[in-house]
């Protein structure tokens, strides 16, 4: 009897112990909500290859994860954006480095109206004063005589940064512009005001009207000869030289796994591996 008993206890932690991975390595990630969604699936997929590797992906903002980096809190900061001239120097006081950058994937951020506005383009121009508050009803582009609702994301959002950059010359939204902290609230909101207008990455599916700028279309061949205005890079953000595990998931996100993932989600991919 006593024999029966130790062969059923180490037989207990033999499948306990067989059941479930060790960890053996972490990495903690967080930043652009444009990315999210897509991280969080390249993260399990690559957990399933790496079973004893935990990765933690969290959203919040562009502008939140590289304040993460730079408190050393994240291993990663994903962002839609380049670091901003403050940020390189608070990374170059602290670590002595300037950061790393290493491109995943490219996107383009799309102008998305309710689909019963009759419009399918705006110019540059037109944007801009939207969003400087200039035009103020759509009849003076054509439309329909509704007041424009135009909703944009908060200032920690790396596409709303890229988006002050581009198209406003970093001049700061009118007053009259929504602001949102997500973009499933954008996207809800233009949904469901015929009137609204709003940007976002184009990894967000919707019920929403994607129209094209001064007459480009963000398909994925304007998008990779730069031809689209609003054409990006999205980027892992390192301190430093990625090593270990970290520079193991990034290699697998650049690999062909990764960037088969990252077409699927509506982003445009680096590398082609169909061959």
């Amino acid at each position: 009897m006593k024999y029966k008993i130790l062969i059923i206890f180490f037989s207990f932690i033999f499948f306990s112990c067989s059941s479930t991975s060790v960890r053996i390595g972490e990495i903690k990630i967080k930043g652009s909500n444009t990315m999210l969604h897509l991280v969080q699936q390249l993260a399990e997929e690559y957990r399933k290859e790496r079973p004893g590797i935990f990765i933690s992906v969290e959203g919040g903002g562009t502008g939140l994860g590289i304040k993460a980096l730079i408190e050393n809190e994240v291993d990663i900061s994903n962002a839609s954006r380049n670091l901003g001239p403050e940020e390189i120097k608070l990374i170059a006081d602290k670590f002595g480095s300037v950061g790393i950058s290493t491109f995943i994937a490219r996107d383009g951020i799309g102008i998305f109206v309710n689909k019963n506005n009759p419009l399918n383009d705006l110019s540059v121009s037109d944007l801009k004063k939207i969003y400087l508050g200039e035009i103020k009803n759509w009849n003076e582009l054509g439309g329909m005589n509704q007041n424009i609702l135009p909703v944009a994301r908060n200032d920690v959002s790396g596409t709303a940064a890229h988006f002050r950059t581009r198209i406003l010359d970093d001049l700061n939204f009118a007053k009259s512009v929504i602001i949102e902290s997500r973009v499933e609230e954008i996207l809800t909101l233009i949904e469901e005001n015929e009137n609204a207008i709003g940007f976002s990455g184009l990894g967000y599916k919707s019920n929403c009207k994607l129209i094209s700028i001064d007459g480009i279309y963000p398909t994925e061949e304007n998008i990779k000869n730069m031809n689209y205005p609003l054409n990006r890079y999205l980027h892992f953000f390192t301190i430093n030289s990625p090593t270990g595990i970290i520079k193991d998931f990034i290699d697998w996100v650049l690999g062909p796994k990764g960037q088969k993932i990252i077409k699927e989600f509506g982003f445009v991919s680096l590398y082609d591996f169909s061959y």
